[in-house]
Order: C-alpha cells, then structure tokens, then sequence
C-alpha cells in the first residue's frame, strides 16, 4: 500500500496536486496488477475524499461508484455502508439532495441490518443535512440530535461532528440555552482530539452563548482558544466567521465595545481568509459604529 500511503501523506502534506494525483494513480495500478480488489475499493474512496475536499464532488461520486461496485462485487457489507454515505456527501456537495437523502437512506437500513452502528450514526448525520439544506430545521435537529447521541454513545467523531451542527442550527434559530448545553458537553472531547476545524465551530459557537448570557469569563477563555485554533488551520467554512459576528452584536448590544471588537476582529479576519470581501466589509462597518 505504499502509493496509497504516499497519496494520502501527500494530501496531508499539502504536497501540489498532480503530485498527490500520481500517488494515487500508482497505488490503483498496482492493485490492479496484484488482483487486489479490496485495496482497489480503498484507493477509490481516498482519492474521492481527495476530490471532495478539492471541490469536485462530481468527481468524487464517480469514484465512490466505482468503489461501490468493487465492495458490491466483494460481497463487503460494511464496505457497501461505507460507500453509500460516501456517495451520500458527494452527492450533497453537488447540491442533488434527493440522490443524496436516498443514499444516507439506504444506508442508514443497510447499516442497521448489519449493525454497523458507526455508519449508522454517520447516515443520520447526512440525513440531516440534507434536511437543513431544504430548510427543514425540526427535521435536521432531529437528525442531528440522535446522531450526536449515537456517535457519542460510541465514542466517534460523528458525534461531535452531529453535535456542532446541531448546535449550529439551534444558533441561528437564537435557542441559546439548548446550544450552549450541546456545546458545553462536547467541548472537552473537541479540544482533546485532533480536530481543529470542528473545534473552531465550538469555540464560536460558544463565544455567542457566552455574549448572550454576558459571561465574560466564558468569552474571554473561548476567545483565546479559537484564536490558537486558527492559527494552527485555516476555518473550513463561513460559518464559524458568521458565529462570531453574532457574539459581536451581541455585545455591541450590551455596549461592551471591547469583547464586541474581539469577536468583530475574528470575523473579519477569518472572512478574508475565506475570500469574503464583502462580508470582510460589513464587519468593519460594524466596527466603526462601536
């Protein structure tokens, strides 16, 4: 599996894409050439997350399938779960919901037949995706709320993962309490794990529940942590910018200028991280009414 691996430590590498490309190219040439078909169905899904994460998620499902056909063919159950929630968020990424719904749906069934509880958990989550794309909150916080049970009863990372969505959603809906409950109880784990990204989102989130209740305590010590958060990785999405734009409302609310400049201060830096100009802008208009 030496390609293989030399793929994936090139992606995490941050090595240029045509050389991580060729990695993976090699590694399915030399399965192919062994005859080794389970290898061949695991260089696919890792070349697909590659994609995925490069923003082809048109590319992404049709590596999937081809994964899928060789688990199909191998008669792997587990594999066959796997796949379909792989294809599930590639499928979400090129915004084809009901493609999407049908396969976190079927293997959501697959996987509780085979009780494959991870991959249930993790077709949970995606169903839940799927329902807060089509604006269908009640059914997303549901969703949401019984794979973050799941996932933690398990120990996984979908957990956390089901947990700052959830917490997310309760956000924006201003359910305060219910999201810093969710928050608080996962915090821990995030920060302990090798997450960053998903800890960014708890650190935000955390940051509007703290301006919400003026707990500046809880503030300040969130504040620092995603500070040192997004100095060790780049924010994977504008939500976690959003979130601290709204702890800054809060507190300019409160006439606390100063938490509210903080909170405005990582929003704007991280929406220019992100290409954001225009909302980069309106952060700084809010900070010139302070």
């Amino acid at each position: 599996y030496g390609h293989l691996h030399l793929g994936i430590l090139g992606e995490i590498a941050h090595e240029p894409t045509e050389q991580v490309l060729r990695h993976y190219d090699e590694a399915l040439v030399v399965f192919d050439e062994l005859g080794d078909d389970a290898g061949r169905a695991r260089a696919y899904r890792a070349l697909a997350k590659y994609q995925l994460g490069s923003g082809k998620p048109e590319v992404a499902s049709s590596l999937n399938q081809k994964a899928l056909g060789v688990v199909e063919a191998l008669r792997d159950a587990e594999g066959v779960v796997e796949c379909l929630v792989a294809l599930g968020h590639s499928k979400l990424a090129e915004h084809d919901l009901e493609e999407a719904r049908r396969y976190f749906e079927s293997a959501q069934q697959k996987a509780v037949q085979g009780e494959f509880r991870l991959v249930v958990a993790e077709a949970i989550e995606g169903l839940g995706e799927v329902a807060e794309m089509e604006g269908d909150n009640d059914s997303a916080e549901t969703f949401y709320r019984e794979a973050h049970q799941l996932g933690t009863a398990i120990g996984s990372q979908v957990g956390q993962v089901a947990g700052v969505r959830l917490a997310l959603l309760l956000l924006e809906q201003r359910q305060f309490t219910p999201a810093r409950q969710t928050l608080v109880e996962t915090r821990e784990a995030i920060l302990a794990g090798t997450l960053p990204q998903i800890a960014q989102f708890f650190s935000a989130g955390l940051m509007a529940c703290a301006a919400h209740a003026r707990d500046e305590q809880l503030f300040d010590d969130v504040h620092r942590e995603i500070r040192g958060l997004l100095r060790q990785t780049p924010s994977p999405d504008v939500r976690v910018p959003e979130t601290a734009f709204l702890a800054g409302r809060l507190w300019a609310e409160e006439g606390d200028r100063m938490r509210a400049r903080k909170a405005f201060d990582v929003a704007r830096n991280v929406f220019l991280a992100l290409g954001e100009g225009q909302q980069a802008d309106a952060v700084a208009i809010a900070i010139g009414r302070l």
